[in-house]
């Protein structure tokens, strides 16, 4: 049980939350990390099988297979502070004291699933636009060659569309989508400050 001051405060609840979730989030980031790769590696070897997310030593790897005759291989480096929005979503949940267990316990359900969904679109997004940086950094003999290889295989026109959306993810869309699936849970929360009015 905690002490009275904080569990009946929303933002105390909150921030020894967060502070337990950072204080976990290595070890938890690495299990979860694996779990998105598994998936990602499903979802690679049905729609592009020339394509390999593995983690190695700890480190997220894209290796991309016949594309140029050695295979390219891209470390992935910090790939788990796409995920750490996840802390945002728990901790919020947990300061909601007044949301009843059940709900709060679906309503958590329901928000890691829609997070990790998102988690392995973004993921998955980067396998785009990880190849095309590599293409488009090569000398300009090479990368007429390389663009035309590449395409075949990861649609310029669609990478283009992945840009414009992790750009959106990484200028607004990680802060607020955690919001949104709390609002639920939010409204109830503070609902009695409306009441007062």
């Amino acid at each position: 049980m905690l002490p009275a001051m904080i569990n009946r405060n929303f933002f105390l609840r909150f921030l020894l939350a967060a502070a337990i979730f950072l204080l976990i989030w290595k070890p938890f980031s690495l299990v979860y990390m694996h779990f998105i790769v598994f998936l990602s590696e499903v979802i690679s070897s049905i729609f592009y099988p020339y394509m390999d997310i593995r983690i190695i030593d700890g480190i997220t790897k894209f290796q991309y297979n016949n594309i140029t005759t050695q295979q390219l291989q891209f470390s992935v480096n910090d790939i788990d502070q796409i995920f750490l929005n996840l802390i945002v979503f728990l901790s919020l949940m947990f300061g909601s004291f007044r949301v009843s267990l059940r709900k709060k316990i679906k309503h958590i359900i329901i928000g890691v699933s829609i997070l990790a969904a998102i988690h392995l679109f973004v993921t998955n997004m980067y396998v785009y636009t990880t190849i095309w940086d590599y293409v488009l950094s090569q000398p300009d003999d090479l990368k007429t060659e390389l663009i035309l290889r590449v395409n075949g295989y990861f649609s310029q026109e669609m990478t283009g569309l992945y840009r414009k959306f992790l750009f959106n993810w990484n200028s607004w869309g990680w802060d607020v989508i955690p919001l949104l699936l709390w609002l639920p849970s939010g409204i109830v929360q503070f609902k009695y400050l409306v009441n007062k009015d």
